[in-house]
């Protein structure tokens, strides 16, 4: 109970207010952030170039690039959101950290943090495997795992237990507040997507090169919203995670058994399905009889 009381979370009006501030001080992430997610469009959109020459090509060779083109296109995104998670957090705990120095940062960690985010999907697939509520439950617990691997170190299901540990210091104020900040945002978000969609079509009675324009000034403008939503979105869960770590106990492999051995468990039974899923899927497409 004492150790709850340590835990003095923000408040809504703070994290909102705080957060634009940030967002409009920072517009460098945002920037850099699209523009490594423009090139991470690119590496995928690479994929699609071998089945312009499907009849010029061998099936292997066609398969091969459409799966670096994936593969590139997901470490690209992987170092992107790490490289912009680093520098808010960085910039929150000790002063402006900019995304290159995140991104050299997200470098150095890469395999560590798809390993993580490798643990965490199957994990939080897993829980929605049983239902909705266990997925989002699961899903909230370990919402904080990179950056505890910044701040602590910690990796694999450490870094997931631990997670839970922090959230567990004050778990109903947590979701409490975030469906405060987030609940709002979507809704004022879903009509500025709707009002988009009835502006472009609005652009097209207008037509030729005013029409043009309308629409690209409108795609920017949603474009940057968008970037700043991402920031917006990285800057609260570094403000959460800030204030319910502190004072925290320090971690300890012995902490929290029958939480490491749930979701030890939940990775594997996660990985057991996916290849079960795979395996079964390609004996159905490869049998003759289908």
């Amino acid at each position: 109970m004492e150790d709850s009381k340590k835990v003095h979370l923000p408040s809504i009006k703070e994290v909102l207010t705080d957060g634009c501030k940030f967002v409009i001080n920072r517009i460098d992430l945002a920037a850099w952030f699209l523009l490594t997610s423009l090139v991470g469009m690119f590496a995928f959109g690479i994929t699609f170039l071998p089945l312009i020459f499907v009849w010029l090509m061998p099936g292997w060779f066609i398969t091969t690039v459409m799966l670096l083109g994936v593969m590139l296109g997901l470490s690209i995104f992987i170092l992107s959101g790490t490289a912009l998670t680093y520098a808010v957090y960085k910039s929150e705990k000790s002063g402006k950290c900019t995304f290159k120095e995140g991104l050299v940062w997200a470098l150095q960690n890469f395999w560590p943090i798809v390993w993580l985010g490798t643990l965490a999907t199957l994990v939080v697939m897993t829980g929605f495997m049983f239902l909705l509520v266990p997925g989002l439950v699961v899903g909230v617990l370990t919402s904080f795992y990179v950056l505890v691997y910044m701040d602590e170190g910690h990796k694999g299901i450490s870094a997931l237990v631990r997670s839970t540990e922090v959230v567990l210091r004050r778990p109903w104020a947590y979701i409490g507040k975030m469906i405060g900040i987030w609940l709002p945002l979507v809704l004022i978000l879903s009509i500025w997507t709707w009002l988009v969609e009835e502006l472009y079509k609005t652009f097209e009675y207008i037509g030729g090169l005013v029409e043009g324009v309308l629409t690209v000034l409108v795609g920017a403008v949603d474009v940057v919203i968008q970037m700043g939503v991402s920031v917006f979105a990285v800057y609260v869960l570094v403000v959460f995670y800030r204030a319910m770590s502190r004072g925290a106990e320090d971690y300890s492999e012995k902490s929290r058994p029958k939480v490491r051995v749930a979701y030890k468990a939940l990775a594997v039974i996660g990985c057991l399905t996916l290849f079960a899923g795979s395996f079964f899927t390609g004996f159905i497409l490869g049998n003759p009889m289908n």
